[in-house]
């Protein structure tokens, strides 16, 4: 949604798919590309346009051998380029040096094709080496989105299992998916609060999906108040537009069995507890 105003750049479907070269081959290719888009993303229901800001963990799969995506490419040996890809782990310092100038590199070439603006970067890997991007760009803000962990689990069982349908290369059906979302997001929450700690009221936000949903527009002023960020006032009209043009937009919706609130209550208890979920569980 901030996405929407021009004073942030985003990581473009066309800068997804070509980090290296979105530049010059990107804008040359970019009628062909726009046809080649998927309708919607393949999670959700969500329209995928030339604009539509991505994520920037596949670009960086298609520049670095760091990247969970490449477990979903080769389920064979998940654990492996998951750990890597995610934590970093079974990695040493020049394998994090080069994914580091990677990065960097690619932001760079954001920043270039979108001068003035400053970049607005959502990836979900990133709750778990926020100390890591501090080091890089340390006037960074940080958004943590909070959501009831019964609903985010079964919102990442659906997401493993529709990317593993769409990206494998080889059979993927020994992965324990639940292991995987249980194990990270337990990791990924513990890293996040330990190294944001020490963050200041300007570098650091904190949202309830439920009140971003029920309403948003207090969420963006949230955002703007505390992270210092100026001229909501000429924001606004853009954001209620878009807010309106999404009005009848209806997100995925899953039902939680008895066994997959047991299993979420006992391993995700301490963050249930933090984020005051208790009572929907």
């Amino acid at each position: 949604m901030l996405s929407k105003s021009d004073r942030f750049g985003y990581v473009s479907p066309f800068a997804t798919a070509l980090p290296w070269d979105f530049l010059l081959l990107g804008r040359a290719l970019a009628p062909l590309l726009t046809k080649k888009l998927p309708e919607h993303r393949y999670i959700d229901k969500v329209q995928v346009n030339a604009d539509s800001p991505q994520e920037d963990e596949i670009a960086l799969a298609n520049m670095t051998p760091l990247s969970f995506y490449h477990g979903l490419y080769f389920p064979k040996q998940f654990d492996h380029y998951f750990q890597r890809g995610v934590f970093f782990d079974h990695t040493n310092a020049t394998d994090i040096a080069q994914w580091q100038r990677d990065l960097r590199y690619l932001y760079d070439k954001l920043a270039l094709a979108q001068p003035g603006r400053r970049l607005l970067i959502k990836n979900p890997v990133y709750t778990a080496r926020p100390a890591m991007l501090r080091t890089l760009w340390p006037d960074a803000k940080f958004i943590h989105i909070h959501r009831n962990p019964v609903k985010v689990f079964l919102s990442m069982r659906n997401f493993y299992t529709a990317l593993f349908a769409q990206f494998a290369l080889q059979d993927w059906s020994h992965v324990d998916i639940d292991r995987v979302v249980l194990e990270t997001y337990a990791r990924m929450m513990s890293n996040l609060r330990a190294e944001t700690k020490d963050l200041t009221k300007n570098q650091f936000v904190e949202l309830s999906f439920d009140n971003f949903q029920s309403d948003p527009m207090a969420q963006i002023e949230r955002i703007y108040d505390h992270l210092d960020l100026p001229d909501l006032d000429a924001d606004r009209p853009v954001f209620e537009g878009y807010l309106e043009s999404v009005r009848d937009y209806r997100k995925n919706s899953f039902t939680a069995s008895d066994e997959v609130k047991e299993k979420v209550a006992t391993h995700w208890g301490e963050f249930i507890r933090h984020w005051g979920y208790e009572d929907q569980i």
